[in-house]
């Protein structure tokens, strides 16, 4: 199975020209041509020397999203994915292939918190002690949550959003703020809601109240296991016995379907597709020469199963 999505995040016009697309140097420019329809084109081609072959050991599969980076809000997307992986052989996700040459065997999971902190109001010199400062009740519950980070688990809490205050001089009555958190499994996801609920719950200056909600991307943890591990020994073995470099693997931060295939209990492996940086950019580029070499190793994998 090939797995991906076709959205980007460029929104029509972002590149100032009708036609964006352009190789200069061996390396593509334009909207997705990295994140991710270069991966699409790979996965094809990949079919395309399979047939060329006479290949029919297994039917293939390709599950492509239409709305991956909305993180499939209102959408159920993520449980078709699950659902079209069950009894696949492998999967492979042709997401962003990444600039080491590694491919991905782990990935976290994304939560976004979102709070808004009431006080109550007044005048910074004249009513210092009869005001509730909003701003600073959001602060240090801030200050607690980021203290829920644990690096040997993967776990990051990052606050990223705030708005609050009309002038200086004002105590804030109304402080709103975001924070977001990254997790390698459910079971921290679980430890970092229990540990905010009971932030949220605390009032540390007296006479606030807090209201939050807490978005769930439908982008699940993609957890490293012995079957994954075994998928890169044969893509590695096959790139080996047939002149390539092998493969080297890495877990990243971002979040992807890969989540939600390896929810059937399918090996996949993600980062399977063309080589590049600057996701999410407009500098975003793809190495084209690393398109060619992918396909035959992912080709000669499949061959050798």
């Amino acid at each position: 199975m090939f797995g991906g999505h076709l959205d980007t995040v460029h929104p029509k016009g972002a590149f100032g020209r009708e036609n964006p697309f352009r190789i200069e140097d061996g390396k593509a420019y334009g909207p997705g041509v990295l994140d991710m329809k270069g991966g699409l084109i790979l996965g094809l081609y990949v079919v395309k020397a399979l047939e060329s072959v006479g290949y029919k050991d297994h039917p293939v599969k390709f599950v492509v999203a239409g709305d991956e980076e909305g993180d499939h809000v209102g959408t159920d997307v993520d449980k078709l994915y699950t659902e079209e992986s069950r009894g696949a052989l492998c999967a492979f996700n042709m997401e962003t292939g990444h600039i080491t040459n590694s491919l991905c065997v782990g990935r976290k999971g994304q939560y976004t918190f979102y709070a808004t902190v009431h006080g109550k109001g007044g005048h910074a010199g004249n009513e210092f002690t009869k005001g509730h400062n909003a701003l600073t009740e959001a602060v240090l519950k801030i200050a607690d949550m980021i203290k829920v980070t644990d690096l040997d688990t993967g776990t990051t809490v990052t606050p990223s959003v705030m708005h609050c205050g009309k002038n200086t001089t004002s105590i804030p009555d109304l402080c709103e703020f975001a924070v977001d958190v990254r997790i390698m499994n459910d079971a921290e996801g679980a430890r970092v809601k229990n540990e905010f609920d009971r932030i949220m719950k605390n009032s540390y200056l007296g006479g606030t109240t807090t209201e939050y909600r807490l978005e769930t991307a439908k982008l699940y943890p993609f957890e490293p296991n012995e079957k994954i591990l075994g998928l890169l020994d044969k893509v590695n073995q096959a790139a080996i016995d047939n002149g390539f470099k092998p493969f080297g693997k890495i877990v990243l931060g971002g979040a992807s379907d890969t989540g939600a295939i390896s929810r059937a209990g399918v090996p996949c492996l993600c980062s399977c597709g063309v080589i590049g940086e600057f996701n999410h950019n407009l500098k975003e580029y793809a190495v084209v020469d690393s398109m060619f070499e992918r396909a035959k190793i992912f080709a000669l994998t499949i061959l050798s199963m």
